[in-house]
């Protein structure tokens, strides 16, 4: 729900049958439910970061290389696992690191079955220019949990990737005419 107070969601009805042994079709049952009233509170004055993510939510994350030659994209993939709504979960930042390139997140979102919930990932690509150790800072995650009625923030660690000089070399040979 996006606004506060009573909110009723309207009885259903439809019919349902099944098709007799011998062929045909038995009689149609009509089915009608009640309707139902849910109560909305409104949220606590939010933090600053805070997208709309209302459920419980873990994350899990992982890295496709720990060692790659500068200039080669390396993919942080982040899973929000939740029972919230998918669609009010937003990337978390990874804006800039000092000496690689960043992309802006890519994401899907899909039911995860086995945990009854969804999972929503973001693909982050970047990319080392320079050689040396880089550091991946952590990636966070802010919610609101109506269990505990509390905003509350969860984080990967960081990822340190090696990053092995380029093996092509920076002159250029140039001839005149």
């Amino acid at each position: 729900p996006a606004t506060t107070g009573e909110l009723t969601i309207g009885s259903w009805r439809g019919t349902a049958g099944r098709k007799a042994f011998f062929g045909g079709i038995d009689p149609q049952t009509r089915l009608t439910t009640d309707p139902i009233t849910i109560t909305v509170k409104p949220l606590p004055p939010a933090p600053p970061g805070f997208s709309g993510a209302v459920g419980t939510f873990e994350l899990a994350a992982t890295l496709s290389e720990k060692e790659v030659v500068q200039g080669m994209p390396v993919e942080v993939r982040l899973r929000v696992f939740g029972s919230g709504n998918p669609d009010a979960i937003a990337a978390p930042s990874l804006d800039s690191i000092e000496g690689a390139y960043v992309t802006s997140p890519e994401a899907n979102i899909e039911q995860n079955v086995d945990r009854e919930a969804y999972l929503k990932t973001f693909v982050y690509t970047v990319t080392p220019l320079e050689a040396g150790d880089l550091t991946i800072p952590p990636l966070e995650f802010l919610y609101f949990d109506p269990e505990d009625g509390q905003y509350k923030t969860v984080a990967t660690d960081p990822f340190a990737v090696h990053v092995l000089a380029s093996p092509e070399s920076d002159s250029r040979l140039y001839t005149a005419d």
